[in-house]
């Protein structure tokens, strides 16, 4: 997955959140089209779909050839682990 930009603003202000992204990927692996599920903050979305676009994922495979998929991103964490939040990277 291509790394988000952090928005400089929420970054200084130690302001940090998930936003789960559906992705579509097509027979090449390229992700075709990339929308917000849900998100802790409005101005984490750009970013993040942004980063979902520039990501290249394996060619997801059929029975016998490539095939195009639906899903979203990150996946939805165990109840106990969602307390842990991703925190910016410098």
């Amino acid at each position: 997955l291509a790394t988000p930009n952090y928005p400089l603003g929420l970054k200084e202000q130690g302001i940090v959140g998930t936003v789960r992204v559906e992705v579509v990927v097509d027979v090449s692996g390229r992700v075709m089209t990339a929308n917000v599920v849900s998100s802790d903050h409005e101005e984490l979305n750009g970013p993040a779909v942004e980063a979902a676009l520039r990501s290249v994922f394996t060619p997801p495979r059929g029975d016998r050839d490539n095939v195009t998929v639906a899903f979203r991103f990150p996946p939805r964490q165990p109840q106990q682990q969602q307390q842990q939040t991703a925190q910016p990277t410098e």
